[in-house]
């Protein structure tokens, strides 16, 4: 497969995208992060959510099925693994590809360890990031391996424009309202500097070790210290530790308070986007709480934390 390296993998994702038929309607999961959905947009390429599976947090792969069964057409999907989990998925994508060999897969793998070498697959792409918050977190970067080579396109960055979608986001999730479509057409993504492939995948070789120690001491520490009742199965784990937790938003509100930080996840995007309910998703969502295991965080704030959450799981239940 062909490597291929940029300041991000959204800037992947929009050039494999605009080397795709326009006519292609893609499958996507309802929790992706929503930058995902505003890349797809940009690059005037269709998409629907299907709703994910309360078991392991993926699109139900019966139902991405049966929607591309039922139509002659071509197809794409692009596929997450719940909370990044390490599993393979070549049979599905087997599947899809048996029911018309026309149709676009892309693995996106972004919240996964990234691969410096990758297993054989019928995938057309897969993605992985090295962004703010990723398991290798270098702040920038993101690679990629295609079965076909790319035209690559370029164009001039708008901050202002980047900004205006973050706000745009941060606005809709606050007033709960599907987003303006508008301020996503604007020059938003950063094609303004070029990754060093060889130094950049010397930096990532250079933080397994001391990423994936860090990683180990703090998720021991919340899985001893808590309920095994709250925490996400150990394979869902990798990137953040996931607990499941009653009344979230009043417990951070007291993790805020106390000069802590959690991550409350991707805010459902079929709301964004299309103002659509899907239930599952939206219920993850409000049950989801994820904590930090790299290096932003030290033992001390995890065993502060842990009291916090403690006492609410007192206080309100499992």
């Amino acid at each position: 497969m062909n490597n291929i390296v940029s300041n991000r993998a959204t800037n992947i994702l929009y050039n494999f995208l605009k080397n795709t038929d326009n006519n292609i309607i893609f499958y996507i999961p309802s929790n992706i992060c929503p930058i995902v959905p505003a890349t797809f947009l940009k690059a005037e390429i269709k998409f629907k959510f299907i709703d994910v599976s309360i078991d392991n947090y993926e699109m139900d792969k019966d139902e991405v099925l049966n929607r591309i069964k039922l139509s002659n057409n071509i197809h794409g999907i692009l596929w997450t693994n719940g909370y990044g989990r390490e599993k393979s998925n070549e049979i599905f994508f087997k599947k899809i590809k048996f029911i018309n060999k026309k149709n676009i897969i892309i693995d996106d793998q972004c919240l996964s360890i990234p691969k410096l070498t990758i297993r054989k697959t019928i995938a057309d792409l897969v993605l992985f990031s090295t962004g703010y918050s990723k398991f290798i977190d270098l702040d920038h970067g993101g690679f990629g391996y295609l079965k076909k080579k790319i035209n690559e396109n370029y164009e001039k960055y708008n901050k202002a424009s980047y900004n205006s979608l973050i706000n745009e986001f941060r606005n809709s999730i606050n007033k709960n309202k599907k987003i303006n479509i508008n301020k996503i057409k604007k020059n938003w993504i950063n094609f303004d500097y070029k990754i060093n492939k060889k130094e950049y995948f010397k930096a990532i070789s250079k933080k397994f070790d001391s990423v994936t120690r860090q990683k180990n001491i703090l998720n021991n520490i919340y899985k001893e210290n808590l309920p095994k009742e709250v925490i996400f199965a150990d394979d869902f784990n990798n990137w953040r530790f996931n607990i499941k937790i009653k009344n979230k938003v009043i417990l951070l509100k007291s993790i805020f308070k106390a000069n802590l930080f959690v991550s409350s996840h991707y805010y459902p995007s079929n709301i964004l986007f299309e103002n659509i309910n899907m239930k599952n998703t939206e219920k993850i969502y409000k049950e989801t709480i994820n904590l930090f295991n790299d290096h932003r965080f030290d033992t001390n704030q995890a065993f502060k934390l842990l009291d916090i959450i403690n006492k609410h799981l007192k206080k309100y239940g499992i």
